[in-house]
Parts: structure tokens; C-alpha cells; sequence
């Protein structure tokens, strides 16, 4: 019953930001994923990045205040990262010449929680992969990506080669969407919805490994509510007006005010 009322007050909350405050545009129950693979001689790397809109986003937020305490401390935050980012390369598939790799978590991963509509945070989480595998020319490489099967959303996938080219890929080099940061307005309606790579290894080349966006500085644009609405949805993520939730960044911790 808690829940469910719980659900029905967002909801509330939700109608009334509308044209007041920009929701997610993909809308408020998606869940959206990108997979940038990186293809190299000593193995496979994915970028791997959860967008979760305003409902997912405040369900998995309840589960990271594992003290129910309303802030994000970085002890928090720090173990929500690493069990998410080894959730996630437990649901990746990635083979080389059919043979299955294991993905670990390569370094530490990134959570922020950016504005959404009626003052609710959407939740942003960024895992970077790695699997071992010697790569030649002539080697396949195959990816799917198996997390959160069934949900509606944006689903991306790219791959590039570091130190090698890649001869075929049925996906593109580049985020249509900036690593789910900027999402076409025109696709909007029909998002992308691509799970799955199929890519052949090509000759060696002397390019270095194309730069990832750092977390901490891509712009991810969310709109705020207005101050009635943010002080209502206050007391749904149980965090006062000015309170700060400490986040996990790259190597440090971080603070993002509310």
C-alpha cells in the first residue's frame, strides 16, 4: 500500500510539472541504454550507460539510500556503482570467434542523479568494461545486450576499433544521441532500439583509442519545477531544498545540490 501510494502521489506530481518543467524526453517510465564498444588487439571495451527517467529512476534510488536516511552518502553511492556496473557486465554477451569473454568493470564507474520534471531526479550511471581476448584481423565479434529486457526506451550500440580497424559493423562509429545526453527530437517518437553488434577485425592501424566523454563534464539537459512542485516532490526523495546528496565521480567524491 505504501508503494502504490507512493506511485499515485508521483504521478500527481508528475501531471502537475507538465509545461512547467521538462520532463525526460523519452518520457517518465524509460529506461535507455547505450553500449559503445571499443574493439582492440588485447580485447573488447564497452562504455556502457544507464539513462533512467523520473519512475525507474526514483524505484532504484529507494534501493541505493540503503539507510533510508533520504541523502546519498558516497559509502552509498560508492557500493550502488559497483554492484550496478557488475549487474550490467553480467547482462552483456560479448564472443570473439564465438567464444564468450567475461566483461569486469575496468575502473570506477560514475552515478549522478540530474534534474527531471516536478523537481523528481532522473539517474544517470556510466560502467566502463573490459573483456581480454586477442583480436586479429578476420575475428569476429558479437555483442547483445540482454539488461532490462522489456523495457521501453532508447537502446544504442556503437563500435570503433583502437589500434585496429574494423572491416564490417552492422552499427554506427558515433552516439546518435551523445551517450544519451542529447536524444534527436525528430526520433523521438521512434527511438532507436538496437541491443545487438555484429563487427570483423580488421588490419592493425597506429590510431589511439577514440576519447569517451567524461561524465562530470557532458551537459545533460533536465529541466526544474517550479518551487511548489519541487517542495511537494521534496518529501518524496526525502531531501529538503539546498541539501546536498554526495555522489561517487571519477576518482573523487563529488556533491550535486538539490
Amino acid at each position: 500500500m505504501r508503494l502504490l501510494a507512493m506511485a499515485v502521489g508521483i504521478l500527481g506530481v508528475l501531471a502537475l510539472g507538465i509545461g512547467r518543467a521538462q520532463a525526460h524526453p523519452l518520457g517518465n517510465f524509460t529506461i535507455n541504454l547505450y553500449g559503445g564498444i571499443t574493439v582492440g588487439s588485447n580485447g573488447v571495451d564497452v562504455d556502457y550507460v544507464v539513462d533512467m527517467a523520473e519512475i525507474p529512476a526514483f524505484q532504484e534510488r529507494e534501493r541505493i539510500d540503503a539507510d533510508g536516511d533520504g541523502q546519498i552518502g558516497a559509502v552509498e553511492s560508492s557500493a550502488h556503482v559497483a554492484r550496478a556496473c557488475a549487474a550490467a557486465s553480467d547482462g552483456l554477451s560479448v564472443s570473439v570467434e564465438g567464444v564468450e569473454i567475461q566483461l569486469r568493470p575496468a575502473e570506477r564507474g560514475t552515478l549522478v542523479l540530474p534534474p527531471g520534471t516536478g523537481g523528481l531526479p532522473t539517474l544517470r550511471l556510466e560502467c566502463r568494461l573490459h573483456g581480454d581476448a586477442t583480436v586479429r584481423a578476420g575475428v569476429s565479434v558479437t555483442y547483445r545486450d540482454g539488461n532490462y529486457s522489456g523495457s521501453t526506451g532508447w537502446h544504442e550500440v556503437t563500435a570503433t576499433g583502437a589500434g585496429i580497424a574494423l572491416s564490417s559493423s552492422d552499427v554506427p562509429t558515433s552516439s546518435t544521441s551523445g551517450r544519451l545526453t542529447s536524444y534527436p527530437a525528430d526520433l523521438l517518437t521512434s527511438p532507436l532500439d538496437r541491443r545487438t553488434a555484429s563487427i570483423v577485425a580488421g588490419r592493425a592501424t597506429k590510431g589511439a583509442a577514440p576519447a569517451i566523454a567524461d561524465l562530470t563534464t557532458a551537459p545533460i539537459a533536465r529541466g526544474f519545477g517550479d518551487r511548489l512542485t519541487t517542495a511537494f516532490t521534496g518529501t518524496l526523495v526525502a531531501l529538503k531544498p539546498g541539501e546536498r546528496a554526495v555522489m561517487t565521480g571519477r576518482g573523487s567524491p563529488r556533491t550535486l545540490c538539490t
